[in-house]
């Protein structure tokens, strides 16, 4: 098996397992939540494909309750900061 297939297979599994723990609403710790195969095997990618997108669109409320976004593009502006877990 080739070194690409790998960490393709890896990168998969820790993004079946961050998605589970979204789905079934645990706090986000880092994604050291593990998942068994089983439950991996229900999260499905339809047609095995994933899109690279150049910007992303992040809705959010503000102080004052109102509702707005951002815009964020790679080819600009290629480093965020979000928030991380406590530990």
């Amino acid at each position: 098996m080739s070194v690409v297939l790998i960490i393709l297979q890896d990168f998969i599994s820790k993004l079946k397992d961050h998605l589970l723990g979204r789905i079934h609403g645990l706090d986000f710790d880092g994604d050291t939540n593990q998942f068994s195969n089983d439950n991996r095997n229900s999260v499905r990618i339809q047609n095995n494909v994933i899109f690279r997108v150049a910007t992303v669109r992040v809705n959010y409320t503000t102080y004052d309750m109102r509702r707005d976004f951002d815009t964020v593009n790679s080819t600009t502006h290629p480093f965020i900061m979000v928030s991380s877990p406590e530990n």
